[in-house]
């Protein structure tokens, strides 16, 4: 998904991982199925902002991601082993050891490129068939990028769909794209193949030029205008010759059956809904809060505090 900031790149991307608090109108569906409950426990987000524990090493963070997340029904031994071969498969092989560190410096740690490819690693330990991420090379430099997209593209490969966004891309960047969706203001303005934008913007009427950064208030303000009913028109155009044969391609898509990996259990049986129990979940965050926290003091006071806050929480 390209477009400037402000094209609700990152509003809809979120609606499709169905993570957007508020009301939505319309209807997301997957393969022509709704069931949101089942569906998007095999869909993978990646967010802009890299949420993790800076004193965690890579291997630890992925490691209990995998205990977490990964069905009940892998030993903890074959987990660990799947977050092993995550790490070997993104490249972090020679930072698996070294901590993440925290943002903006505080603590130093990896690479923002490794970052983000550890952030790609806990959604692929769940084997998703759709995989979001919102702007993946968004802080990054054009080799480190690079990189990044190249990582994406493997993975597409692999029988994956990857659904990003990205702002500004250069045209190395650009040409690993298969297919893209323009956006400006919230709507689209082009969908399909990343080759025939320059055709299809040229079949309508509009080429893309090279224009003067140096204007005067007069030119400017002309320049708006016509920059509002160029906007309006490609709108237009989009609605006129590629969305009613982008409708009716999906609507024959959607006749095919839905296929996820299950990995040999049912994702709508009640006794599966959680991947691990109550107890497993509780002993696994236990440790990595304290894993997280080894670098301080404790003190009995501390333990206590803590206990009772969340004693009273959970009560609340």
């Amino acid at each position: 998904m390209l477009g400037p900031s402000g094209s609700g790149k990152t509003t809809l991307l979120t609606a499709l991982a169905g993570r957007l608090t508020g009301k939505v109108t319309g209807t997301i569906t997957y393969n022509g199925n709704s069931d949101s409950s089942y569906i998007k426990r095999k869909i993978g987000f990646v967010s802009q902002d890299d949420v993790v524990y800076p004193h965690l090493t890579v291997l630890e963070t992925l490691t209990y991601t995998a205990l977490l997340r990964l069905p009940k029904t892998l030993t903890r031994g074959e987990k660990i082993e799947h977050a092993e071969r995550i790490i070997t498969e993104l490249g972090l092989t020679r930072c698996r050891n070294s901590p993440v560190g925290g943002c903006m410096g505080l603590f130093r740690g990896i690479s923002g490129g490794e970052r983000k490819r550890m952030s790609i690693g806990q959604e692929m330990l769940v084997n998703p068939s759709l995989l979001l991420l919102d702007e993946p090379t968004s802080g990054l430099d054009s080799t480190t990028a690079q990189l990044i997209v190249s990582v994406l593209k493997g993975l597409a490969r692999s029988g994956r769909t990857i659904v990003t966004t990205i702002h500004q891309p250069s045209s190395r960047l650009y040409r690993m794209f298969d297919k893209v969706v323009v956006l400006s203001d919230g709507n689209p303005i082009y969908s399909g193949n990343a080759g025939r934008v320059m055709d299809y913007l040229g079949s309508v009427g509009f080429v893309p030029g090279i224009v003067a950064d140096v204007k005067h208030d007069d030119e400017i303000e002309k320049h708006d205008q016509d920059q509002a009913s160029v906007k309006q028109s490609l709108i237009s155009s989009y609605k006129k010759n590629l969305y009613p044969a982008l409708k009716e391609d999906i609507q024959q898509n959607n006749t095919e059956p839905l296929v996820f990996p299950s990995r040999g259990t049912s994702g709508r049986s009640s006794e599966n809904q959680w991947n691990t129990s109550w107890c497993e979940q509780f002993k696994v965050l236990l440790k990595r809060g304290l894993q997280e926290r080894r670098h301080e003091s404790f003190s009995g006071l501390k333990i206590f505090q803590v206990l009772s806050v969340s004693i009273l929480s959970g009560l609340l």
